[in-house]
C-alpha cells in the first residue's frame, strides 16, 4: 500500500508542469514568508513588470519624440530655475498612488545615497520593472 502511494507521488511529480513547480514553489509559506512575498507583493511585482515592458517597447518604437519631450521638459526646469516659470509636483501624493515607500531621509546624504536606500526599500519594485524595461527593450 506505502509503495503504492510512494509511485502514485511519484508520478504526480513527474507530471507536474513548470507553472505547477512555481506555484508550489511559492505555496511554502516558509520561503514566501521569509521573501515577504504574499499574493499581493507578486500581483505588485507582475504590474511594474508589465509596466516596465510597456515602458521599454514604447521607448524602442518611439525614441524621436521622447527625446522631443525630454528637451521640452529640460527647457521647462531651465525656465523655472530663471524664476520665469513655477512647478509643485506633490511628490507624497504620488508615491501613494504608487504604493512606493519612502526611505528615511539621511541627512549628510548624498543623492546617490538616498536613492540607493530608496532602491534597497522597493527592491522587488525596482528588480521587476528593470526586467520589464529589458524585456521591453528586446521586444519593440
Amino acid at each position: 500500500m506505502e509503495q503504492e502511494t510512494m509511485a502514485l507521488q511519484g508520478m504526480q511529480e513527474q507530471t507536474m508542469g513548470f507553472v505547477d513547480k512555481v506555484k508550489a514553489w511559492f505555496a511554502n509559506l516558509e520561503i514566501a514568508q521569509k521573501l515577504e512575498l504574499h499574493k499581493y507583493s507578486l500581483l505588485e511585482m507582475g504590474a511594474y513588470f508589465v509596466a516596465g515592458l510597456v515602458f521599454g517597447v514604447v521607448i524602442k518604437k518611439y525614441l524621436k519624440y521622447i527625446l522631443l519631450l525630454v528637451l521640452f521638459v529640460v527647457a521647462a526646469i531651465l525656465l523655472e530655475q530663471f524664476d520665469m516659470v513655477s512647478f509643485s509636483v506633490n511628490w507624497a501624493k504620488i508615491q501613494e498612488l504608487f504604493s512606493i515607500k519612502t526611505a528615511a531621509p539621511i541627512m549628510d546624504a548624498t543623492l546617490v545615497e538616498q536613492y540607493w536606500q530608496w532602491v534597497k526599500a522597493n527592491a522587488w519594485i525596482v528588480l521587476s520593472a528593470t526586467l520589464g524595461f529589458v524585456a521591453g527593450l528586446k521586444l519593440g
